[in-house]
């Protein structure tokens, strides 16, 4: 059996140019944040800064298990791949040996 993965998931993001004015106003942000995420996550809230040459993004986010719905739908895809991997291979395995075996 496939064990179930973790979803992040987002409930802040702040741009360099959503920045509240004062102090007050990014406390009252992330404590509004933290009310939006389910109870059980307050203690797992994760923070991420994402910074280039021009801009930075602050994300604050916590994971939780994926849901039955999103574990088929990954599973799916993952069985997608792998069935066009082998057939990728397989078809340069056909290639690759009728070029080597004509020599």
């Amino acid at each position: 059996m496939t064990e179930r993965e973790t979803v992040p998931v987002t409930i802040l993001e702040i741009g360099s140019y959503e920045w509240p004015d004062t102090l007050d106003g990014l406390l009252d942000k992330i404590s509004d944040a933290r009310e939006a995420a389910p109870p059980e996550y307050h203690d797992s809230i994760q923070i991420e800064c994402d910074t280039d040459e021009y801009s930075a993004t602050v994300s604050f986010y916590y994971e939780r298990p994926e849901t039955d719905k999103e574990m088929a739908a990954r599973q799916a895809i993952e069985r997608r791949y792998a069935v066009e991997g082998e057939a990728r291979q397989r078809s340069q395995y056909e290639r690759l040996k009728k070029k080597f075996s004509d020599e």
